[in-house]
């Protein structure tokens, strides 16, 4: 997970966005069938949304709440989902642009 990159040259500003709605689906481990560096895991899908994913919509499949809060975002939207004897929810979350600092707004807050 911390290695994923989605192309481009250097950086994210270097990619094509797509006109329209862009969105990120994932089912991380949480904790039934793979047990370790679960923590870890969760960790580097939030970086890897931080960095790649500004502006885009992601959904984020779990059956921990406890494993969610450290993407340490705020999620848009809930939806239940029963499947055998687990009870998971799809996550819905924003993801914004990071704002670019003026050289006045670094100056004012020195």
């Amino acid at each position: 997970c911390s290695d994923w990159d989605l192309g481009g040259e250097d950086s994210a500003d270097d990619r094509d966005i797509l006109e329209g709605r862009t969105i990120f689906v994932c089912n991380p481990p949480w904790g039934l069938r793979l047990t370790e560096d679960i923590d870890e895991s969760w960790v580097s899908l939030r970086e890897f949304l931080r960095r790649e994913a500004g502006g885009c919509e992601s959904w984020v499949l779990s059956g921990n709440k406890d494993l969610t809060k450290i993407l340490r975002m705020k999620k848009s939207r809930t939806v239940v989902v029963k499947t055998a004897d687990e009870d998971l929810r799809w996550l819905q979350y924003h993801i914004f642009q990071k704002r670019e600092v003026s050289s006045e707004q670094l100056s004012r807050t020195n």
